[in-house]
């Protein structure tokens, strides 16, 4: 007595999940005929929604479903609008149950049906897909033919290599090109082999044989010695950068990059610089720097040496900036000078300390900034050797350096040098202490200028303590220098 009510429940709840028929489809297909544009609207709605009911995960028999769209297609009433709804719902569930109904209306004549049908041809995975849409490359009309030519490359068809290759000769240029480019989207031996041979046609033009070389190089997919008889062969700027990018990645670049540094064409020697900076091919960068033959750009030149200081080794780094420090150009010299101060160590500080005594101001501003950045274990404590040593120019480069870095305990060294008798010295310790220099040092000069017997000696201690007096700026400062008497 029980089993007749759990059946009836179970096919109540089992009624959803039953796949579409055709005769449900068929009455929402058939409020297509009213042209109206509410009317078409909702029954698009309801289509759709019908549609995607039915195949939602767990509904029942999703190939059910694409039978019974299949069976409505195959009518002659139904309606066009109505169709290219349907085949808009089979690119996305179709199956090889549905390439009879959609290759009949890609080979019918109605324009509209015929390009959505070719769309869903394209989706299905399905050779009965591609030999439908083989036959479209047959058309006389060149729009046509190109469509099929991007359904091919779409599917990656490696069967219709031969002819599409049939087509890159043919007179509309258009059409010629969209085969290269399908050669090139399939892609595998059998297209890059069918590219070889049409990159040794004569009778092609010279823009078509560089698009078939950019196809080769899609189609090669970064395969090397494709790349690199292109690179080597190609008259085309462009396409050899191309080539080059994709042999700059190898696990060793250097022999590539090393040749495309002298290249004439600046795209490519930039395209150079870079990956060699990206690989930290030090060694290939010199060239860059020391050229007397077609020089690099300044824009080049700077990106190298803008570089600088994230290569390794960093003594080869120190070698291209020391290198460009020899430049004519002023931007270039600067640039070196930063990434001296970037790189650090002894090497560096050594090449920068000699600028310090350059006449040209903007060298001696960078060097000095520079030289603040560097750290490198026993730099101060040469420097402080050098204050407290000898007269003579590393002396006065030593105090300059000392002041660039604010050295600990440098200021009593200045204050002695200025109150010393080595001349030289004392102006460039006043110099230093005039840009380090605290109220400390004021009070000690102050006092020091008071008690001096030596009238040029006194005149020049007042004068130095008035001007760093009025660098402090403070109340306490002005007392101290309106103490001093104007010799």
């Amino acid at each position: 007595m029980k089993i007749l009510p759990s059946f009836l429940t179970f096919l109540c709840l089992a009624s959803p999940l039953l796949a579409l028929d055709s005769a449900g489809l068929a009455a929402v297909v058939a409020k297509f005929s009213n042209p109206a544009g509410d009317a078409q609207y909702a029954a698009r709605t309801e289509l759709n929604g019908m549609i995607d009911k039915a195949t939602a995960p767990g509904a029942g028999d999703a190939s059910a479903v694409v039978r019974a769209i299949a069976e409505i297609l195959a009518k002659q009433d139904t309606p066009a609008e109505a169709k290219k709804y349907l085949l808009r719902a089979l690119s996305r569930i179709g199956s090889a149950e549905s390439v009879a109904a959609v290759a009949a209306l890609y080979r019918g004549s109605d324009a509209m049906l015929k390009e959505e049908a070719r769309q869903v041809l394209s989706m299905l995975d399905d050779p009965k897909a591609l030999d439908a849409l083989a036959e479209g490359i047959k058309a006389s009309n060149p729009k046509e033919q190109i469509a099929v030519l991007d359904s091919f490359g779409l599917k990656r068809a490696t069967k219709a290599v031969p002819a599409v290759a049939a087509m890159v000769s043919k007179p509309d240029p258009a059409l010629a090109s969209a085969a290269v480019e399908t050669l090139g989207k399939i892609g595998g031996p059998e297209a890059i082999a069918a590219l070889g041979k049409l990159r040794g046609d004569a009778g092609l033009s010279a823009p078509l044989k560089q698009e078939i070389d950019q196809a080769l190089l899609f189609a090669a997919n970064g395969e090397g010695n494709v790349a690199q008889k292109i690179y080597q062969t190609t008259p085309t700027p462009a396409v050899k950068l191309q080539a080059f990018l994709i042999l700059s990645q190898a696990a060793s670049p250097a022999e590539i990059i090393r040749d495309a540094i002298k290249s004439e064409d600046p795209q490519l020697r930039l395209a150079a610089l870079k990956r060699g900076l990206e690989t930290n091919q030090v060694e290939l960068l010199q060239g860059g720097l020391d050229r007397t033959t077609d020089p690099f750009s300044s824009s080049e030149r700077q990106l190298i040496l803008a570089n600088l200081p994230n290569l390794k080794p960093s003594d080869k780094a120190v070698e291209v900036a020391v290198g460009a420090l020899k430049s004519e150009e002023g931007e270039q010299r600067a640039a070196a000078i930063s990434a001296l101060g970037h790189l650090g160590g002894k090497p560096a500080f050594d090449a920068l300390l000699p600028l310090l005594a350059s006449g040209d101001q903007a060298t001696n501003r960078a060097a000095s900034q520079a030289i603040a950045r560097i750290s490198a274990p026993g730099v101060d404590e040469a420097l402080l050797a050098s204050i407290q040593g000898p007269s003579g120019p590393e002396k006065q480069l030593a105090i300059k350096a000392a002041a660039s870095r604010s050295l600990a305990g440098v200021l009593p060294m200045l204050l002695t040098i200025i109150q010393g008798s080595d001349k030289e010295a004392a102006q460039e310790a006043m110099k230093s202490l005039y840009a380090i220099g605290g109220i400390t040092e004021l009070k000690t000069l102050s006092a020091a200028a008071q008690a001096a017997t030596d009238p040029q000696v006194r005149s020049s201690l007042t004068s130095f303590c008035k001007r760093l007096a009025n660098r402090l700026g403070t109340d306490e400062a002005k007392q101290l220098a309106d103490s001093l008497k104007a010799e």
